[in-house]
């Protein structure tokens, strides 16, 4: 995409409308806290930064006519089960299924912690003039850094990340290791033992300035929990808190959902 007109025809907007918004893309975020326990009682704060109106409208636009495209057609999108269409955790999980062996890990403050520089040099790699760039860039980002709830901030996480998952991949590249990703939770599995190849499947990460948690990375033999479905060498399981879920107060759609997503997880 080198040409100015040619992006904005793509996304159905005037090149100056698209300036306009990305020069004034803080009047259309709004910020909030996110509050979560965790199991051990502790209070995780996420900050969530949705966007509204018209930038929300484009960066839809982004994400279906230039993103889910560039997504699509790397190769590396085999790996990749968060954000992707058709794909979803208990896919993700179910690759694991049958497996001994278990390395699992998460990137720390994966959304901020892709700053607006990295965004523009995955656009560059795709071929975008530096114009292009430097526009769906401003875009897409929000404080010099990628926002969490937007349209297009899971896709353009996936494809930053990308470089990250080749070297991993050529890492374990015939040696019976299986690798996923969903979104910012990496899973290795494999027969026979790896665990020799978990510091450098870690350092790579490092290497590419991403941080790992160090609370959720961990090798095992046992059954373990991958993006909330546990895995078992026989099949899979949902989490003790799934199924303690008291559900008397729930409405009936949501009962069947529920019922629903237990089954798809059985099946």
């Amino acid at each position: 995409m080198k040409s100015a007109k040619g992006l904005g025809f793509l996304l159905g907007f005037s090149l100056e409308t698209l300036e306009e918004v990305a020069n004034t893309t803080s009047h259309y975020y709004f910020p909030f806290e996110k509050v979560s326990y965790k199991r051990n009682g502790k209070i995780k704060v996420r900050l969530i930064e949705p966007s509204k109106g018209l930038l929300n409208k484009i960066q839809n636009r982004i994400k279906n006519k230039i993103l889910t495209q560039l997504i699509e057609k790397n190769e590396l999108s085999k790996y990749l089960y968060g954000g992707i269409k058709g794909k979803c955790n208990i896919e993700n999980a179910r690759v694991h299924q049958g497996k001994k062996y278990h390395f699992c890990t998460d990137i720390k403050n994966f959304f901020p912690s892709i700053s607006n520089g990295a965004v523009y040099e995955m656009f560059m790699d795709h071929g975008f003039s530096s114009y292009n760039a430097r526009l769906l860039t401003k875009l897409t980002t929000m404080n010099n850094h990628l926002p969490q709830g937007t349209p297009t901030s899971t896709h353009i996480s996936n494809l930053v990340f990308i470089k990250v998952d080749k070297d991993l991949v050529e890492i374990i590249t015939n040696k019976g290791i299986v690798y996923t990703r969903f979104v910012d939770d990496l899973t290795f599995s494999g027969e026979i033992d790896f665990k020799s190849l978990t510091f450098g499947l870690l350092e790579i990460i490092k290497f590419h300035h991403f941080l790992f948690s160090h609370t959720k990375t961990f090798y095992s033999d046992r059954p373990v929990e991958v993006t909330g479905i546990i895995v078992k060498q026989n099949g899979l399981d949902v989490n003790d808190k799934f199924k303690s879920k008291d559900l008397s107060k729930s409405s009936p759609l949501a009962r069947k959902a529920h019922f629903d997503y237990q089954r798809r997880v059985n099946s």
